[in-house]
């Protein structure tokens, strides 16, 4: 899922700002690489040596808070 509209400035200020904690420099990478850049989980899996499922569990965790901050700030 690549994000249209938002600049990646603005995508990494709330990633950096909400993405916390225990492997919190990895979350932000591929974060960063699914909504930026447009990966997808099986891309992001091999790229960050991750299974596919953990890929999408990150992803839909932080995808639930975040993107309520990404609109807010469209």
């Amino acid at each position: 899922m690549k994000i249209h509209g938002i600049k990646r400035s603005t995508i990494e200020e709330i990633v950096n700002e909400y993405v916390v904690g225990f492997k919190a420099k990895r979350n932000r990478k591929l974060l960063i690489l699914r909504w930026c850049d447009g990966l997808t989980y099986e891309e992001l899996a091999e790229e960050l040596d991750m299974s596919v499922s953990q890929v999408k569990k990150i992803t839909y965790d932080y995808e639930k808070v975040l993107c309520k901050h990404l609109r807010v700030e469209e």
